[in-house]
This record gives structure tokens, sequence and C-alpha cells, in this order.
């Protein structure tokens, strides 16, 4: 598996990964381009020899980083790759970083713990009645935790 920032012509790529997801919950090809062409964003793709594995979407405000969106192709799920792009855009952005997730998605909620991330609040009836986010945070690094793992 090889990561590397993501490009406009990995767009159709990018854009066949949502159709993983119920159609309401996809990105359209215009919010991927957004993101791809944004100044202040870092986004990462996945692939192997045959195709593309995943993708994730960060976003700087400020000093702040949102975590907007990881998709993995449903064949390449449980073996490292939503992971591998999440480490690689944390180390990209450094700093304070913040997302939401579904707080029934335990598998996405189980890696951002494995990955430093603490939940600081819940947002009621955000993706549908009863279908809860969680606000999720991972602290800058200290300066010990800097200088120990530069």
């Amino acid at each position: 598996m090889k990561l590397a920032r993501a490009r406009v012509e990995d767009l159709a790529d990018i854009v066949r990964l949502e159709e993983a997801f119920p159609a309401r919950e996809r990105w359209s090809e215009a919010s991927w381009s957004s993101e791809l062409e944004g100044g202040d964003r870092t986004v990462l793709v996945a692939r192997d020899a045959q195709a593309l594995l995943g993708v994730v979407a960060f976003a700087r405000a400020g000093d702040v980083t949102d975590l907007y969106r990881i998709v993995v192709a449903p064949h390449a799920r449980r073996r490292g790759v939503a992971e591998a792009l999440a480490r690689a855009g944390l180390g990209q952005v450094g700093g304070r970083v913040l997302l939401e997730v579904r707080d029934d998605n335990a598998p996405a909620i189980a890696l951002y713990h494995k990955l430093g991330f603490a939940t600081i609040s819940t947002r009621r009836d955000y993706y549908a009645a009863g279908v809860d986010a969680l606000i999720m945070e991972r602290p800058a690094p200290t300066t010990h935790e800097r200088k120990h793992h530069a």
C-alpha cells in the first residue's frame, strides 16, 4: 500500500469510494473537488497496484484541524488502511484535531481512541432521529511528546 497526496486526477476514484455509503451520506463530486483544491486542506489517498483503497480529508481552521472524512473501499477494510491514512494525515497536520463520528460506528470510534482521540461532547440527533454524533478531540502534542517522537 502506498500513501500519497490526493490529486485532481484521483477525483473519480474518490467519488467511487463514496458508493459504499447510503446515498444520503455520500459526499458529492463537488464536495471532494473543493477538498482537493482547498489551500487549507490535507487530502491523502492509499492505493495498491490495482486501485485506490481509501482517502482521508483534513481541514485547518486557525489552530485547529478537523478530520472531515475517511473512506475505505469495502474490500480493503480491516486491513489497516484507515489507520495508515489517519496517522499519515495527523503527522502532517499536527496540533489539535477534532472530528465528528456517528455514535453507532463502533469500528471508527475504536480507531479514533487508538489514535489518541477522546469524546468531548455529543450532538443529539445529528445524523438522524436517535443517531447522535460524538465530538472527539486529539489534543496537540506537548513539547515533550514532540521531542520524544521526533
